[in-house]
């Protein structure tokens, strides 16, 4: 499973998940800062939901 974590979340708080299952990614890794939730939604739809 992937994960797309939002901004609102701290980027810190995925050391600390890391050993869950899920792979975690976080907006700000991702170039999206301050991106608006439809394009963040649309990134996460085309580049981590399995094809």
């Amino acid at each position: 499973m992937k994960l797309l974590v939002d901004q609102n979340i701290s980027h810190r708080l995925l050391g600390k998940v890391e050993n869950f299952s899920a792979t975690l990614t976080h907006v700000k890794d991702e170039g999206l800062v301050d991106a608006s939730d439809h394009t963040i939604f649309m990134y996460a739809r085309m580049d981590l939901m399995p094809g």
